[in-house]
Parts: structure tokens; sequence; C-alpha cells
């Protein structure tokens, strides 16, 4: 039987097409096979396909039929099956036989589909909806088509796995589903792998890829010393640019903190601004009293490139970092139960080509005092700098910087100190490859009375009295450069550069009286200084080819050690001889990213007197295609400091991932933390399974004794996601 085909042109939708080609079909026999057809119309827009075994008119019922092997297509929409019915009286159109209704990636597929063309009202029966915007699968014995793209789906099931044997799934004696919007079930039931695990009253889905209002996945936890833990939450899609989510975690049982709430804000209000608020608060049963932390980051475009940054961090009591270490953001958890303070600092601006403009105001929260009536705060901060420039008609070449501070706290000394420290250089390159320059500079800097309030608790004003200090200052470097590239392929480097720079330079500082000065900072005591400093740069940089063919040049290494002779005071003084050490420490910084997977920090200081280290610290990452990644940090500086760090995330899997990560303090042999963690992947679904055991934190120095802050714990959490549904926050 030949194939009937219709072209039309026409810019409606597909119930105005199978008008349209009812209209030009009347022409025809009451049933009959048909020729292929192709009828253009110039005032309309948009081809329509009309293809079918048979095509036949009842004129008498009003009724259009096409039979066997019907596909109606017009762009993206495509309409497949066995028989589709049309009547011209009612605008009813029902297809039959083994439906599919294509759109833009949404598929559906049933046994029949009854729609009238004019409510775009209708009934499907077991169907089933596929959507390609989050992976979406909805079926239903029997659905009912309530407006454009709004269905109601009775003994309904929703999931974003595989259809034909699902990892999980939802549901529902009734789902109310609208495409790109979200899919409302009573009563749904959490089935994995066929089983019923669990019963909910009611659940609202997002049927769209993009952010979705709604409750996402609780998590769940245990502590060894408070009980079980539940962590819910709320996510509220405000608009495009801002979102909130609210937060009600349960933490412990009847031996627990209680009840922790919290909000998080995140804005993106223009290019240049945007930022996160967040506020979490506990009415804390184990200490008996109202536990609270408030953060805030902010970057704020002005006006003409001027610019506003905040970062603020607020918190009721210093323990809280340890308590609630989860919720510190910026923070990983082991990193935020060690923290000794918190800075919050508002700042802004402009930078210049030749000179920047920065105003802060800063206020810090030692964790290791009870009260804070001597920490000195900076409120406010002004600089202004003029980078070195040339002086118009003069080879010389001129640069300033000048500091206002105000110091400010309850007890203890106060005031305001201006510095100001213009600087005068005249480079010259000798034989075109020495760089030779000299440079002198005078530092004033004046001490102004306190403007505040005389102190609460010793009653004196401590600086009433108008106090400066005059430094000069004289250096003078040379250097030159030395390199050679290298031609030949290796790994992905077609060309690579080898660079070689010392460089000598000499500083004069005289001796200047400052006892009698206030000390706010290491700015208020500038030592005499008699020393030549020498020192060599090595740098490697290379053409690396990139995926895709491109080229790109960058630094793959740096190397710089550097030493200092005194002719005057000695670095430091041998208590037993008397004598003096002249020579400094040697200070050496590594950095290098030779490939795309690695990277190295590391810098030294050698004590050339005791032949040991002084301090050393190395951090280095590395990482693969596959997924796998470690990162280790040492941290060592004599007699104060030795710590270990460890980062590692092994893919033992596609679908299995295992974290580990450890904190130790190597001089007082004490482990901070460990975390464990595996997660389990699949198509539609995801299981992070962590367990913290953090260990007691260190004695720590507070108002003269030594506390210990907290006492063992072990965290064990579990985390699901679904596709397509989400889990809680990023938090953990």
């Amino acid at each position: 039987m030949p194939t009937v085909e219709f072209v039309l042109m026409t810019k409606y939708g597909l119930s105005l097409y199978l008008a349209l080609v009812l209209c030009y079909l009347l022409l025809l026999p009451s049933s009959s096979p048909c020729q292929q057809w192709e009828m253009l119309m110039p005032r309309l827009e948009g081809p329509v396909h009309i293809k079918s075994d048979t095509a036949s008119y009842d004129r008498g019922k009003g009724v259009f039929v096409v039979e066997g092997h019907v596909e109606i297509t017009r762009g993206t929409l495509t309409l497949e099956a066995d028989r589709v019915e049309l009547n011209e009286m009612t605008n009813d159109a029902a297809a039959e036989g083994h439906v599919v209704l294509r759109e833009g990636g949404d598929v559906l597929k049933c046994d029949r589909l009854e729609l009238n063309l004019q409510t775009q009202m209708g009934s499907i029966t077991n169907g089933t909806l596929f959507t390609r915007e989050g992976n979406f699968y909805i079926t239903g014995k029997r659905a009912e088509k309530l407006g454009e793209r709004t269905y109601r789906v009775y003994d309904a099931s929703f999931t974003t796995c595989d259809i034909t044997s699902p990892d999980w799934k939802f549901t529902a004696k009734r789902v109310d589903v609208t495409l790109g919007g979200y899919a409302v079930a009573r009563g749904p039931v959490f089935y994995i792998r066929g089983i019923p695990v669990l019963y909910i009253p009611g659940g609202i889905f997002p049927v769209r890829g993009e952010r979705q209002t709604g409750f996402l996945i609780p998590k769940f936890g245990n502590s060894s010393k408070f009980g079980p833990e539940v962590f819910t939450a709320f996510y509220w899609a405000i608009a495009k640019n801002m979102d909130a989510t609210f937060y009600l975690d349960r933490l412990g049982d009847g031996r627990g903190r209680g009840w922790n709430e919290g909000i998080e804000f995140r804005y993106a209000l223009r290019k240049d601004t945007d930022g996160e608020f967040s506020f979490y608060y506990c009415d804390d049963q184990v200490e008996r009293d109202n536990r609270w932390g408030g953060f805030l980051r902010h970057r704020q475009g002005v006006f003409q490139d001027y610019y506003l940054r905040a970062n603020v961090a607020l918190i009721s009591d210093d323990d809280y970092v340890v308590d609630f270490d989860e919720y510190i953001p910026g923070e990983r958890l082991i990193d935020a139960r060690t923290m000794r303070q918190l800075e919050s600092t508002v700042f802004g601006g402009r930078n210049w080509s030749r000179f920047n403009l920065l105003g802060e105001v800063s206020y810090i929260d030692d964790l290791t005092v009870e009260t804070h009536r001597e920490t000195l705060q900076r409120i406010p901060t002004l600089q202004f700098v003029a980078l070195k420039q040339g002086l118009p008609y003069t080879p010389l070449y001129f640069g300033w910087g000048s500091d206002y501070t105000r110091f400010w706290r309850l007890e203890g000394l106060r005031g305001n100190r201006l510095d100001l420290h213009p600087r005068l250089s005249f480079p010259l390159m000798l034989m075109k490859v020495i760089r030779f320059e000299p440079e002198a500079g005078f530092r004033e800097t004046l001490y102004l009375p306190s403007n505040g309030p005389r102190s609460p608790y010793t009653g004196d004003r401590m600086m009433d009295e108008f106090e400066t200090r005059e430094i000069p200052d004289f250096t003078v470097s040379t250097s030159t450069i030395l390199g050679r590239a290298y031609e030949g392929k290796w790994w992905n480097l077609e060309r690579w550069k080898h660079q070689i720079e010392p460089e000598v330079s000499y500083t004069y500082i005289p001796r200047v009286n400052q006892n009698d000065l206030p000390v706010f900072g290491e700015l208020d005591r500038i030592d005499y200084t008699n020393a030549v400093t020498y020192g060599l740069t090595n740098t490697v940089s290379g053409k690396i080819r990139e995926d895709g063919g491109r080229y790109t040049y960058r630094e793959l290494l740096r190397f710089t050690v550097s030493q200092s002779y005194s002719f005057g005071e000695p670095f430091r003084e041998e208590a037993r001889s008397g004598g003096g050490r002249y020579f400094s420490d040697i200070e050496a910084e590594l950095w290098s990213n030779p490939f795309e997977y690695v990277n190295m920090q590391g810098d030294l200081r050698y004590n050339t007197y005791e032949g040991h280290l002084e301090g050393f610290n190395v951090y280095a990452a590395l990482s693969d295609k596959r997924g796998d990644a470690l990162g280790l940090e040492y941290r060592f500086s004599r007699d104060e400091v030795e710590n270990i760090n460890i980062n590692l995330k092994v893919r033992l899997q596609e679908w299995l991932d295992l974290f580990y990560r450890n904190s130790y303090n190597i001089l007082e042999k004490r482990r901070f933390a460990s975390v464990y963690g595996l997660e389990f992947r699949a198509k539609c679904w995801e299981i992070q399974l962590f367990v913290e055991d953090k260990n007691r934190t260190p004695l720590t120095v507070r108002d003269g004794e030594l506390t210990r802050l907290q006492e063992d714990e072990i965290k064990f959490m579990i985390q699901v996601t679904l596709t397509g549904i989400g889990a809680v926050g990023q938090r953990f």
C-alpha cells in the first residue's frame, strides 16, 4: 500500500496542524489510499510532515483518520502511532497503538493518547514519560493531561534510573507533574531494588535539571559522645541570581546539644557583586548556653574601578570553632578545630596602573584568651602606595609608601600611627647585561595621642604626647640574567628554557633610638642593618602542547636560595662565648608545576652554625586523570611546630572512591583528627560514608592556664544523593 505524505507550512502548534490537514483533505474520497501530497502555504511558517499507510475522511461524522505507521513531525516534535483520529466537530484527537510523542528530548510512550486540541486537556493510558533534563522517568497506568505541560498520573512511579530495572524509585497513588517544574506526590513510598524501605506522607520532587525549591535529602550520623544526629534542609531557589538553604539539625539525643538552626543565603547581584551569608544558632543543652556563629563574604564593585570586600566571622564564644567545627565556612573539619584566631575584615579601594589605595577595618577574635581587653585591633588602616615610576625629565625613579593605622583596645597601649616612606632610585644597565640600581629612602613615623576614651580598668590615656621617628635607609643591588633554550619534545613539552639570575644587594639602616616609642607591631622596631645579601634564582619555563593542538607558555619551576652577611651587629649572639653569628640562616623557596597533575611548594631555613634546619614547610599535590589525588603538607619550626597533614583520595573502581585525611602533631606525638570515607556511585545515586575520629584537642594556653577544649569523639555520617533529587548542603 502506498505511503501518504503531506507537507504543510505553518506557524501554529500541533493542534492546528491536524486541523489544517483536515481542511485540505476534504476533497479526498471518503476512504481511499492516497498518493503523496505536497502543499505549500507561503503565509505560514514551519513545515509539518504527516506520513501514514492510509488516510480517510468521514464527511458525515467529520472524522479524519490516518492509519498504519503514522508519523507526524514538525521541528523537534514527533508523534508516532498505529492510528490517529481527529474529530472536526469536537476538536478531539486520539492516538493509539505504540504511541510515542517526542519533543525537545522529552519522550512520552503510551498505549493510548486522547487530547482536545482546543483545551489541551486529555488522558493517557499506560504511559511512561521521560524528560531529558535530569533524566526523569514517570510511569502510570492512567494519566490526565490538565494543561500544556501539566499531568495528573495515577498509580505512578518516579525515578532517574534505568526504567527497566531501577535501583530506586518512588511510587504513589497520585502524582501531579508540571514539566520543567515539580512532581507533587501523595503518600509516596521509597523502594530500593523493588523493596519498600520508607513511607512519606507527601513529597515534592523537581522534574528539571535547574535549581528547584524543596526539601533536601536528610543526612544521618551518630556521635560517640552525644548519640544519633539528623541533618535536614530546605532549599529555596529565590531567583536565578540568588538562593537560600534553611537547616534544622538534631545534634544528639538527650545527651546531645539539642536543635541547631541555620540559614545560608547566596546572591550574585551583578557581574562584580556577589557574596554569601550564613548564620547558625543552637540552644546548647550540654553547655546550657546559647551558641551561635555568623559569617559573611561579600564582593562588590562600587564605581570607576573602586571595590569593596568583606570577610566577617563572629561567634558567641571561643570554643564555638571546636564544638561546632562543621559549621565554619571555608574550613575543613580538622583545620577549624586547630584555629587560634578569627579575623574579620572590611576593606576597599582602587588600583591604578601606578598607584594603589586601600582602606581596611580589622577585628581579631583571639581564641586563646577568655577576654579580649588586651587584643589589639586596627580600626581603621589606610594605605596609599605609588609604585616605582620615572620622574619626568630625569633618569631617576620615585616610589612612595604611606600607612595610617588607629590601634585600639580596651586595656593597654593604644594610639595612632602615621608612617611615610618615600624612595628614590637610579637604575642603570651596565654593558647591556648587568642591572645596577642604588636606592635611598627616608622613613618618617608619627605617633599620635589616642582619641579613644580612658581605659575603664586603669583610667590612663596611654599616649598623651606626640612622638616621631626618622630613619633613612640605603640599598644598592646588582643582578644579571643568564639563560639558554632547549629544543626537543619531552612529554607534552615542545620547547623549554632555563634562566639563572644571580643577585647581590647591600642594605644600610643606621642606629636610631626607639626605646621610648610604643610597640604595636614589627614596623615599630626597625633594627640597625649593615649587611650584604646574595642569592640565586633558577627558573624553567616551557612551551606546552595542550589538548586540541593549542600551545601555551608557562613557568614550570622556580627555585630561589639566599643568605646574608652582617658587617654590623650579628644576626644571633652566641650565649656561651659571647661572640656572634654574622651569617644568617640560608633561606630557600621552591615552586614547581611541571605537569597538569603535579604541584609542589616549599621553603626552608638552614642554620649553618648548628648544621640543622630551623624551619621547613612543604606542600605537594599529585593527581591523575582517573581521579586519584594525594596531598601532603609538612610544617616544621624548631621547638615550636612540627605537623604533618595527609589528604588522600583513591579511585578503587569507577563506582567506588576511598577518602582519608589525617592531621598529626609530631612534636607533641598527638593526632588531631582522622577522617575516613567511602563514596559509592551509580548512574542514578551516590552514597557517602564518613567516620571522623576526633582526638582530644591539644592543650591550649588560655589566660596563662592550660586548657583542654574537647574530649575524644567518633562521628559516623551517611549521606545519600539521588540523581535529580539532591542531598543536604556541602558542609561535610
